[in-house]
């Protein structure tokens, strides 16, 4: 069998940025290159921990990583990117805070705290960057050298631009809609969770085989579209999204528009509705499988039994309400992304 010939400086240098475009989406390669000065410490008691990520670029090491046994000349364009593009605009820290319940034994909060803030920063730490601007423009360097070499986003990618086009779509909701800003808790009333939490919800949904090809899903006040544009991508179940505020829901359809860049939208799989959900012309919502509800605001404004009352038997609906008028017409299901979860068994 014919040995491959070897690569050319053009396709090594392809290959290179790459590479860079995905490890700028994880976070262990974040930690040990980019952001390496780190400290945590505990928040007055063992059931709060937080941690601070600095950057301290440690470039050598980064380029001998990536270059391995690459030539000057991709070693050079590679400096060149990573000090006039990717160092001047990394936010210059990362910090994450989390807590555990008080039912937590003593002897255990720590340890899990610590675990928490490790999972936070998995998450999250990559969606901090611009991602979806060092995803483009290194797509593009890659392409010029060799488009051949060019290979689609891949999950851990996708999560990352995901991240920075929410971010990106909550300061222009903030912006241009700042009569729906939550001040006292510093986040949109209706746009709350952000994209790490969808991502986990989603897949535990999947996990329990509650999203499926075919499924109806309803997000009961989808403001800027974060759920739905993550219940389209990340599982083959059908998305509608309904919202009061129009200028919510037209950023909603820009966010799916920037996420076409990367995977195919199939918008026969996606409904975004403008209106009041409570009245039935609006939407009938007998006709979904799967309806979640969360809400910051006060009790009276959403409640599960009102959604549940136009609910199909056999639904599901996931709420932070629990239902009072419903609650022996219900199931109780396990608990999704720590959101109480019920089947309609009786009309």
């Amino acid at each position: 069998m014919p040995e491959p010939s070897p690569r050319t400086a053009p396709q090594t240098t392809a290959r290179v940025f790459l590479e860079l475009r995905q490890a700028l989406a994880d976070s262990a390669f974040l930690r040990r290159y980019i952001y390496t000065e780190e400290s945590a410490r505990f928040l007055g008691s063992t059931y709060k921990y937080g941690i601070h990520l600095k950057v301290r670029v440690q470039e050598r090491a980064l380029i001998r990583h990536l270059c391995r046994s690459a030539g000057a000349e991709t070693t050079n364009e590679l400096q060149t990117f990573l000090a006039r593009r990717l160092i001047p605009s990394l936010p210059t820290e990362f910090v994450t805070t989390v807590d555990v319940p008080s039912s937590v034994p003593t002897d255990q909060a720590g340890d899990q705290c610590r675990d928490l803030a490790e999972q936070s920063i998995t998450r999250e730490l990559p969606a901090s960057l611009p991602y979806a601007h060092y995803f483009m423009e290194l797509t593009r360097m890659a392409a010029r050298r060799d488009a051949r070499c060019v290979t689609p986003a891949r999950v851990e990618e996708f999560s990352a631009y995901l991240g920075h086009c929410h971010r990106n779509t909550m300061a222009k909701a903030r912006h241009r809609h700042p009569e729906l800003w939550d001040k006292t808790r510093g986040h949109y009333v209706l746009d709350s969770r952000g994209t790490s939490f969808a991502i986990h919800f989603v897949q535990q949904l999947l996990r329990q085989k509650l999203l499926n090809q075919g499924t109806r899903f309803l997000d009961f006040g989808s403001g800027i579209g974060t759920m739905i544009a993550t219940v389209h991508y990340y599982s083959p179940a059908h998305a509608t999204g309904i919202e009061q505020h129009p200028g919510l829901n037209r950023l909603a359809h820009c966010l799916l528009r920037k996420l076409s860049r990367l995977k195919a939208y199939s918008p026969a799989r996606v409904s975004l509705k403008t209106g009041n959900a409570f009245q039935p012309e609006v939407i009938d919502l007998s006709r979904y499988d799967l309806c979640y509800v969360y809400s910051p605001l006060g009790i009276d404004v959403i409640t599960a039994d009102a959604v549940l009352e136009r609910l199909r038997v056999g639904a599901v609906l996931i709420s932070n309400r629990r239902p009072r008028r419903f609650h022996d017409r219900v199931e109780i299901l396990p608990e999704i992304g720590g959101i109480a979860a019920y089947r309609k068994v009786a009309p």
